[in-house]
């Protein structure tokens, strides 16, 4: 389990409001056995729920609502070994949480607890269930055992079923203000963080690691979109191309490609470059503005809508799929 507790958990400011519910539920001893995490991927879910870990489990803990970290018990959560503590994820190599996982945790959470009564369990993402995990899991919330709380991440919940939502108290991580973010981005590296916050949507931690360097993203999608042009302008093979980009997670690749239609959008309808979302290559968008009009864009952009939410439910050959869209965009340019 790597849950270790993290460089940042105490400096992540847009979290003032969920620490203040937080606050008032461990004040008056009224903490919900179920709290759903919800927002947006890069605004800091999984770091709070450590935190919300560390402070329930602390045997020492202040009215500050802070671990100590010196305990017995803050020191084996920070090395993941607390046996109190249970972390519900998909498995390496995998990208869903099954029914056997769901089965083991159903055993081991009605174990007395060790260091009191209180044990944690953390499900991330808990809209990464398969249907027969997500009814198994269902099964723990309707009769929870005493003294367990979880604390549920998700980024999409619109997809978790409406019968675990409602056994929920629900808060939400919204995207922080655009100055809170780039204040804090600008503080921990250098450079400009508007292309990077930009990138993001707006989301800080996944700005960070763009602009850290821990992702190239900037240099592949630069990549990826002159390799774009060069479909549409004739100069490219469709199928050359998508067997590089099948190479990539076929979600993150049409997520792209979504972006950039939405911005060449944005292009023709005379909207100033700040209004763009892809900053990193406005002058690419506005060249592969020329060989399309509007009422095209929209019905490619419904398109890769459509390719992405497809994706989700079956399981065909990625290159091939990328291979037919992008002989669709060749086909529907003026060139």
């Amino acid at each position: 389990m790597n849950f270790n507790l993290s460089p940042l958990s105490d400096d992540l400011p847009w979290h003032e409001k969920q620490w203040q519910v937080l606050r008032a539920c461990v004040t008056k001893d009224r903490f919900p056995h179920a709290l759903l995490l919800h927002g947006p991927m890069g605004v800091g879910k999984r770091i709070f729920a450590q935190r919300v870990a560390a402070t329930l489990l602390c045997s020492q803990l202040t009215d500050s609502i802070t671990p100590c970290g010196q305990c017995q018990s803050c020191h084996l959560l920070g090395t993941s070994v607390h046996p109190d503590f249970f972390l519900l994820e998909p498995e390496e190599g995998t990208s869903t949480i099954k029914i056997d996982q769901v089965r083991m945790l159903a055993e081991r959470v009605t174990l007395t607890g060790q260091f009191g009564d209180r044990r944690m369990v953390v499900v991330d993402p808990v809209d990464g269930m398969t249907l027969g995990a997500a009814n198994g899991f269902l099964k723990i919330l309707e009769e929870p055992p005493a003294g367990v709380v979880f604390l549920l991440l998700s980024s999409r919940p619109g997809r978790l079923l409406a019968t675990i939502k409602s056994r929920c108290v629900t808060l939400p991580f919204p995207i922080p203000p655009d100055n809170l973010a780039a204040s804090w981005l600008a503080s921990r590296v250098e450079g400009s963080p508007e292309v990077s916050l930009s990138l993001s949507l707006g989301a800080p931690l996944q700005a960070l690691a763009i602009q850290s360097g821990q992702e190239d993203l900037i240099a592949l999608r630069q990549k990826m979109i002159k390799e774009l042009y060069s479909v549409v302008s004739g100069n490219g093979s469709p199928v050359n191309v998508s067997n590089l980009w099948s190479k990539m997670a076929l979600m993150d690749v049409l997520a792209k490609i979504i972006s950039w239609l939405a911005d060449i959008i944005r292009v023709k309808m005379y909207l100033p470059d700040e209004k763009l979302i892809n900053k990193d290559v406005v002058g690419e968008l506005k060249s592969l503005s020329r060989f399309f009009d509007l009422p095209t864009l929209f019905r490619l952009r419904d398109t890769a809508q459509q390719l992405s939410a497809d994706s989700q439910a079956t399981n065909l050959n990625q290159a091939t799929i990328l291979a037919d869209f992008l002989c669709t965009i060749r086909a529907l340019s003026s060139r």
